[in-house]
């Protein structure tokens, strides 16, 4: 757990990082708990507390959410990569000519843009645009709340076409995931991060 500080160096909030010791199954639906152990260790064992094998135990439930899980069946680059195919990219609805919704697609696609298959964490499926980092003409998306704490923060919904653009959002995860490869970079990092904390 570390505390966060604002631009006056006031703590702002306290955040946790939760890891789990199991992968979840791919292609299904997960239900997450995060439960209290207040109590429940004692020299570094667990405590029964006089339950025997094969007896349910009683936990707290401080918080849950649900998640899906993909097929692993392309989920690497060499995965994507190997399986591109021309006209892989998703065919937008036919538009009335010259309507907003035309000329709002149209000036995605002429700053080259490309509407993909969006699985949402939940199971649903939409659409997102993506564009890389060397976007032709003005960049014109709104400034986001600072600080930036997850690739979530980044994924831009346009209220009036309801559509996502995640094009931020993965460019911030793959900064993060650079970061993270580079060994000498993430251990210096992590120890910035505990001094601050």
């Amino acid at each position: 757990m570390y505390a966060t500080e604002d631009a006056l160096g006031k703590a702002e909030e306290e955040l946790a990082v939760i890891i789990g010791n199991r992968l979840p199954k791919p292609g299904s639906s997960h239900i997450v708990h995060l439960v209290s152990l207040e109590g429940r260790y004692g020299q570094d064992k667990f405590n029964f507390q006089s339950a025997a094998e094969g007896d349910m135990i009683r936990l707290i439930s401080l918080n849950s959410w649900r998640f899906a899980c993909t097929e692993e069946t392309h989920e690497s680059f060499t995965g994507l990569a190997r399986n591109l195919k021309p006209g892989g990219l998703l065919q937008l609805p036919l538009l009335p000519k010259g309507s907003d919704a035309q000329n709002y697609a149209n000036a995605h696609l002429n700053q080259g843009s490309a509407p993909l298959p969006h699985a949402m964490r939940q199971g649903n499926k939409s659409i997102s645009w993506y564009h890389g980092p060397l976007v032709p003409g003005f960049n014109t998306t709104q400034e986001f709340a600072l600080p930036i704490r997850s690739a979530d923060d980044l994924v831009y919904f346009n209220q009036t076409y309801r559509v996502f653009d995640v094009s931020y959002a993965a460019a911030w995860e793959l900064g993060r995931l650079l970061v993270l490869q580079n060994n000498r970079i993430a251990t210096k990092l992590f120890h910035w991060k505990r001094s601050e904390a």
